[in-house]
């Protein structure tokens, strides 16, 4: 019995691994072949990013209420399939009109994918391996992260083609194999068919308000968000303005990457310990960080070589802390039938902040400068987090509560 179960969470990991390792080639792939192979202009970059984010942005939470109402196991089949066709597509285009076109279509793929895990996770694990299955998922996101654009990088130098697309399709159909693998528990489909009802976006509502520890993630990840959103397209121009190299800017993406993997590690037992060192003590040690490199545009000579990619680590990890509660705290206590619907709204309202602020970040740029967008940002986060702090402490907060 034993090793059934090993085996089933073994074909999950799988699943969770292929999607993820599918999502950042696309994304890497993508944005590469614009830039090297048709030689695409700022503009088109943008209308790229659109296309691929926009679908969430609209159809999330629809999309995301379908594992609610039907088979999650059938909804990530679907999704892998559809993802590895629109790979084939993406590799054939010949022209630049037909892969935007694709791009839209990928980034709708991917749409029902990773709230219909969500809820396969949360149907097949008990309560006390969820977190450590978020914590192994996180640190198997944020290692992918590092490790594609390398990959997609090979692929386009060495082939000056689009042969990575190959790659993105294959780990797709591998991935079917794991659904195929992990059959449905048929006793608990029949339980949920026969109880199958439409979940709202009213239930949705309520369960924020009434649930705290949910709330406390919820806002702590939109404020992490709205800060990420507003400087986060300034970041490769505000090193350049302090004569930095080129290799800053990717030094602080891979460092960001890197405290995600260190905060997957850690969050088992920080979150166990108390929910809010994950929520509003994350949130406060991510507006420090950005207050800090902000401080520094002011003046660089008070900090050293390695000061930017320690900042960006803590600040990694500090988002990895509270992305890893979110996601935990709504498996754990999320009623089932509004499970997929929860997760993809509250991303849906994450991702209209980093379509929104990016905008609202320029103009203010262009108005003082970089660095006091940045440092503003931060000493907003800073101060928002400490306030939420302050409120939730006056609330019993506990995990799974």
């Amino acid at each position: 019995m034993e090793s059934i179960r090993i085996r089933q969470y073994f074909y999950l990991y799988g699943i969770r691994f292929c999607s993820s390792a599918t999502v950042w080639l696309d994304f890497i792939l993508i944005f590469s072949t614009l830039t090297f192979i048709f030689d695409a202009q700022a503009e088109t970059l943008a209308l790229a990013a659109a296309l691929y984010g926009l679908p969430s942005l609209i159809l999330g939470p629809y999309i995301g209420s379908l594992p609610d109402r039907y088979s999650p196991h059938a909804i990530v089949a679907v999704s892998f399939c559809v993802r590895a066709v629109i790979a084939i597509f993406l590799f054939q285009a010949y022209s630049l009109e037909f892969f935007l076109a694709f791009i839209a279509l990928k980034g709708l793929s991917n749409l029902g994918s990773t709230p219909a895990e969500i809820v396969l996770t949360t149907r097949l694990l008990p309560p006390e391996s969820v977190i450590k299955n978020t914590s192994l998922v996180s640190i198997t996101d944020q290692t992918i992260k590092i490790v594609a654009p390398l990959a997609a990088g090979l692929s386009i130098s060495m082939s000056n083609s689009t042969y990575g697309f190959l790659i993105s399709g294959l780990t797709s159909i591998n991935g079917l194999v794991f659904v195929w693998l992990l059959k449905p528990n048929s006793a608990h489909t029949k339980k949920c068919n026969t109880t199958r009802q439409k979940s709202s976006l009213r239930e949705v509502i309520d369960f924020f308000v009434s649930h705290t520890t949910a709330q406390a993630f919820l806002l702590c990840m939109l404020i992490q968000s709205a800060a990420l959103g507003t400087y986060d397209s300034l970041l490769s121009l505000f090193m350049r303005e302090l004569s930095l190299s080129s290799t800053s800017f990717g030094q602080a993406v891979s460092a960001t990457a890197l405290g995600g993997i260190i905060a997957g590690f850690a969050f088992p037992k920080l979150y166990r310990r108390h929910t809010l060192l994950c929520a509003t003590v994350a949130s406060s040690i991510f507006g420090v960080c950005l207050l800090t490199v902000g401080t520094a545009g002011l003046n660089y000579a008070l900090f050293g070589n390695y000061s930017f990619p320690v900042l960006f680590l803590i600040a990694g990890f500090a988002y990895g802390l509270t992305s890893q509660g979110f996601t935990s705290t709504l498996q754990l206590t999320c009623p089932s039938n509004i499970l997929g619907t929860a997760f993809s709204t509250a991303r849906s309202c994450s991702i209209s902040l980093f379509v929104v602020l990016p905008a609202a970040g320029a103009w203010l740029a262009g108005v003082t400068s970089t660095a006091s967008v940045i440092m503003t940002t931060g000493l907003i986060t800073l101060i928002s987090a400490v306030l939420l702090h302050a409120y939730y402490l006056q609330h019993e907060i506990t995990a799974g509560s």
